[in-house]
């Protein structure tokens, strides 16, 4: 009497192409979201780190710039006692 084949249309092929996409249980985009979760994770440990060395180098600029504002200090100290010492040294030759 005859014989029917079925050939599958463009329709069907769509349908299997999207549900491989959209497949919660390891499609496509439930692979890509997985991947970007874990990226977002790694960035986020990234980013603390990243902040901990800034505030890391932070705090030794500044013990720096003190510890050198004091040795500074000290020498105009010095400079002011020297500055002294020569114009007594001075005053005292011109008498």
């Amino acid at each position: 009497r005859g014989s029917v084949t079925y050939v599958s249309g463009i329709a069907d092929q769509l349908k299997d192409l999207l549900q491989n996409i959209l497949d919660p249980n390891g499609g496509t985009l439930d692979s890509k979201f997985d991947a970007l979760e874990k990226q977002q994770v790694t960035l986020d440990e990234d980013k603390e780190s990243f902040e901990a060395r800034i505030e890391a180098t932070e705090a030794r600029l500044k013990a720096s710039f003190l510890y050198n504002d004091s040795i500074i200090a000290t020498l105009k100290t010095t400079e002011n006692f020297l500055t002294q010492q020569f114009e007594a040294m001075a005053n005292a030759g011109k008498k």
